[in-house]
């Protein structure tokens, strides 16, 4: 009920790029990558390397996502008309009992 926009099932007046930084251009591979994708066998690692790059790919979607999560609450108190930096000043004031 709430959450609910005006606009007549139109959006957001924000883009996917306005959201999110992402680009809807699809970036052109490049014709030898793929060739060297195509001509080399199974990768040489180890289980630990695997298991290093795996970890080190988790932790950077973790960082894309609280970017985007960032950008995301910028966006709602710009449109509320309120900073990121007065809302983290009003929090950090707060004392606990």
């Amino acid at each position: 009920m709430f959450a609910s926009r005006g606009g007549g099932g139109k959006g957001g007046k924000y883009s996917v790029e306005d959201l999110y930084g992402i680009s809807k251009k699809p970036k052109a591979s490049s014709s030898s990558g793929s060739i060297v994708a195509k001509s080399g066998a199974r990768s040489s690692k180890t289980p630990d390397q695997r298991n290093e790059s795996e970890a080190l790919a988790s932790q950077i979607l973790e960082a894309a996502h609280r970017l985007v999560e960032r950008r995301r609450l910028e966006l709602y108190l710009r449109e509320c008309g309120l900073s990121l930096a007065e809302c983290e000043a009003s929090r950090s004031a707060m004392t606990y009992r």
